[in-house]
């Protein structure tokens, strides 16, 4: 297994989610993905990534956390997603509203970096960066509306939390 690279954020752009579709007709082996989370204020969201890495919703998809630093309020993670029939927009959607749901409302930063390597070696990065106030907990069926195979991600999930 090649070392793990982290690539850290630049934003959420429809590019990116149209190179995660060109990846969806490959062979993916492995997805390496780093994350950073800044928190204010909110010292127990470790109980909740805890629980939110112990989560597999499909049979096809295995996700293992490697790593999680501490320092003050800032949490850096790093996990791996094994997947074999992958739903890729799902899977990082989910990860990312199901982080969003675990806190109580705060400002945070949220950073994600996925770099995709399929069977036949080629490496695709996706970068994206949310800067978010959270107004209140985002129910749990909002993950698959927020994961629906559409273009309007972000504007749907900015109309949530508004």
């Amino acid at each position: 297994m090649e070392s793990r690279s982290k690539y850290f954020m630049k934003s959420w752009l429809r590019s990116d989610i149209d190179g995660i579709r060109s990846c969806l007709a490959e062979d993916i082996t492995y997805i390496y993905s780093s994350s950073k989370i800044h928190i204010t204020g909110q010292e127990n969201i470790i109980n909740y990534l805890d629980k939110v890495f112990k989560i597999n919703g499909d049979n096809d998809v295995t996700v293992k956390l490697l790593h999680v630093n501490k320092s003050q309020n800032e949490f850096q993670l790093l996990y791996q997603y094994v997947m074999w029939q992958p739903e890729l927009t799902l899977m990082i959607s989910n990860f990312f509203v199901r982080v969003v749901s675990a806190i109580e409302p705060k400002e945070f930063n949220h950073h994600v970096s996925v770099k995709i390597k399929t069977k036949n070696n080629k490496i695709y990065e996706i970068n994206v960066l949310q800067n978010v106030t959270v107004l209140r907990k985002m129910p749990a069926q909002i993950e698959h509306m927020f994961a629906s195979e559409n273009g309007n991600r972000k504007r749907r999930y900015e109309q949530y939390i508004q």
